[in-house]
This record gives C-alpha cells, sequence and structure tokens, in this order.
C-alpha cells in the first residue's frame, strides 16, 4: 500500500500531536507513504505550502475529537477545497468519531459500532466491517408505522439495525438492499 495517504489529526484538539503515533494505525496496516497534516491556524491551512501532501494524496484520514476544530481550522481554505479534490481524483476520505461526522452535510442519526465502517457514495451508504449500524428513523415513529406484530416496535420505532453489506439510500432514509431478513428489518421501498 504505496498509495500516498495524510492523517488529519486537528480534531483531537493536541497542540502538537506525534505524526509516528498519529499515523501508526494505517502504518501497522501496511500502508507504507503515510503523512500527518495539521493546524489550528486558518491562515496557514490556506497556503501552498501546507496543501501540498493533500495535494498527492489518495486517501485523507480526520481523526477524533471535537468537529468545530476541523471545521475552524480548515473551513473556508485551500486545505477544504483540496480535500474535496480527493475524491474528485477517486480517492478516499475517511474518519472515525469527529472525524467521520464531519464528512456529512448533516447529523442524520448513524451510529456505528466498533470494527464497522459505512462507506457513502453519492447518497447511498453500505455497511463494511464485522457488527452492526443503527439508523434512526422518526418517519417510522412519529408516522406511527408500527403496530405489535413489527419486530422494531421493541424499540420504539426510532432505529434499526443494518448489518454488513446492507445498503441504505440516506436521500430518502430507506434501505435499498439487505443480505438478509433474519433481523426484522423491513425494506420498504
Amino acid at each position: 500500500m504505496d498509495a500516498p495517504m495524510v492523517v488529519i489529526p486537528t480534531a483531537s484538539g493536541q497542540e502538537y500531536p506525534d505524526p509516528e503515533r498519529v499515523t501508526r494505525f494505517l502504518t501497522r496496516l501496511g500502508a507504507t507513504n503515510v503523512s500527518m497534516v495539521h493546524t489550528t491556524d486558518p491562515t496557514i491551512a490556506d497556503t501552498e505550502e501546507f496543501v501540498k501532501p493533500i495535494r498527492e494524496a489518495r486517501g485523507v484520514w480526520f481523526g477524533g475529537g471535537r468537529q468545530w476544530r476541523i471545521v475552524d481550522a480548515y473551513g473556508g481554505t485551500l486545505a477544504e477545497t483540496e480535500f474535496r479534490k480527493v475524491l474528485e481524483r477517486g480517492g478516499v476520505i475517511g474518519g472515525s468519531s469527529a472525524g467521520a461526522t464531519i464528512q456529512g452535510s448533516y447529523l442524520l442519526g448513524i451510529g456505528l459500532d466498533e470494527n464497522t465502517a459505512i462507506v457513502v457514495q453519492g447518497n447511498t451508504m453500505e455497511v463494511i466491517g464485522q457488527s452492526y449500524v443503527a439508523i434512526f428513523d422518526y418517519t417510522l415513529w412519529e408516522q406511527n408505522l408500527m403496530d405489535d406484530t413489527d419486530p422494531l416496535s421493541e424499540n420504539g420505532g426510532k432505529f434499526f439495525l443494518l448489518a454488513p453489506g446492507d445498503k441504505y439510500d440516506l436521500y430518502r432514509r430507506k434501505a435499498i438492499h439487505l443480505v438478509g431478513t433474519d433481523r426484522g428489518v423491513p425494506a420498504r421501498e
């Protein structure tokens, strides 16, 4: 895995994060070309020198912490533009905790279990990993579509679980492909 990757630890709030510690989770997985890019100053994030590693990156990882730190440092800067260009050239952007949350245009109510992730392409997300993703679906609850025989009624109809391989339309807020039906999750097309 020699593709250039950049880790952004800014959400953590550490003024001087240790690059080896920050990138270790990727190097332990076999990545050989990983660097850290970090600042809390938007004037620095708006410079050509700062964005050079991002321009070369095929992948970007935003670490956990507080989302507002990412926005304060990179919002409206050249760095933000270059993050988007990573996707335009076929790269991947990922993150954990605040680093995952910051990637959405709004908070939808998605809970991910350990060792589980979602891959979003356009409006479709797919569950990958070892466990489940919980989707909060207020429409089931507010529209009172539940009855006593519905398996979702046990949790008040507020959420349902998606397993690895399941897909969900984020725009329509509907499951569009379920690998197994033994979980009692309705596809609701």
